[in-house]
């Protein structure tokens, strides 16, 4: 057992308290981890907001990366000094649903209540009282107790800050568009939110070719970086109808609307804003209220698919961190880039300061890696040679 600070959240709609707590070694198949890097997502504020009843005490945080500290008996994926990215939902691997490739909906892990590890039962307390691990993962605190397959290996040369991201929003917005709906290219898509899990569905789309990204929010700031991030058209919702727009942009409606927020406006203008046949994902931390519209209007319209891509694309991390690890560099170099020009409709410049040969390798890479298509590829390589 250590003494560790930690946020802790006693009651909804109060402050978390960051204060000493015990945590206790791992046991068999879990791992201690020390997070060097965190995110802050809405699932969060959701638990502190009272709006997700969970069992409190909590330490809240599940977006986050570190290296393994201490490993318990019987671990065999990961050993002491790996990088990991931390993967909210763990799975036993052996279940009917872990080997026809649902590890999100593994019986095991669902047979145990919130806040507690697989297995049973807390590795946090204080004073004696346990404290309850949020999405099985407590990663606002220095170091963490998670089951095996909650911390995910990662190359030496990702940045933490950039991993810890991929544990929450670059997976569930990547794997919004590629796991759950299966976007195909020359695909017309809405983004309805552009937070974190919105620029990476945005992302999502441009690896899957989508021939149209319209991106919604109510923030320019916001819709600036979603430009930047691929969206090929915009639409502030604060100043026109989006779904109006979004139907004017595409002559009626989107093949693919995601909703990235989770509030029943939101989950209605995404269902709102297809053509017939569409396909809706709600891709949002959606509650109760939200929830209850979304079934209504798919009731009504009858015309688009609802599918949950919170669980069905971000909970596979285990899985899509293995296929996005050769993706991340490029990743890195699209955000990095955000700063200095759009990624669509423009091809992205390469990085400055480095040699011809650097700069045309990067091209390559992102060519490879489904952010450039050819003729992007071919315009900023003659670009670059200078012709």
């Amino acid at each position: 057992m250590r003494t560790i600070r930690a946020g802790v959240l006693y009651e909804p709609n109060q402050p978390i308290r960051v204060e000493e707590v015990q945590l206790d070694d791992p046991q068999a198949g879990e791992v201690m981890v020390k997070i060097a890097a965190g995110g802050v997502c809405r699932s969060d504020l959701h638990a502190i907001n009272g709006e997700w009843r969970m069992p409190l005490p909590m330490v809240l945080g599940h977006e986050a990366a570190g290296v393994v500290e201490a490993v318990g008996p019987g671990v065999t994926r990961v050993k002491p000094g790996d990088r990991v990215i931390l993967n909210f939902s763990p799975n036993c691997g052996v279940c009917r649903y872990c080997v026809s490739g649902k590890p999100h909906l593994c019986e095991t892990t669902r047979k145990y209540p919130l806040g507690v590890l697989p297995g049973g039962g807390t590795r946090l307390s204080k004073d004696g009282q346990p404290i309850y691990h949020f999405a099985r993962t407590a990663s606002m605190a220095e170091y963490t107790v998670v089951h095996e397959s909650g911390a995910v290996p990662i190359p030496a040369d990702v940045s933490m800050e950039m991993a810890a991201l991929v544990g929450c929003s670059v997976t569930t917005g990547i794997g919004a568009v590629i796991n759950t709906a299966g976007v195909e290219p020359g695909s017309t898509v809405a983004v309805i939110g552009c937070g974190g899990v919105g620029l990476n569905i945005i992302q999502g789309a441009r690896l899957a070719n989508a021939s149209q990204i319209i991106a919604v929010d109510i923030s320019e700031p916001k819709l600036e970086m979603a430009r930047r991030f691929g969206a090929t058209d915009d639409v502030d919702a604060s100043e026109a109808d989006p779904v109006q727009r979004i139907r004017e942009m595409t002559g009626g409606g989107v093949d693919y609307a995601f909703e990235a927020l989770g509030t029943g406006a939101t989950v209605t203008t995404a269902f709102d804003c297809l053509r017939p046949g569409g396909t809706a994902v709600i891709a949002g931390t959606a509650t109760a209220v939200s929830g209850n519209v979304a079934q209504k209007q798919h009731a009504k319209a009858n015309v688009a698919q609802q599918q949950q891509a919170a669980q069905q694309a971000a909970a596979q991390t285990q899985t899509d961190v293995e296929q996005m690890q050769q993706q991340l560099a490029a990743l890195q170099m699209q955000q990095a880039q955000a700063t200095i020009t759009p990624v669509a409709p423009a091809a992205p410049a390469p990085a400055a300061g480095g040699d011809l040969i650097t700069q045309l390798k990067q091209l390559a890479d992102l060519k490879a890696a489904g952010i450039l298509n050819d003729a992007e590829f071919e315009a900023a390589k003659a670009q670059l040679l200078g012709g």
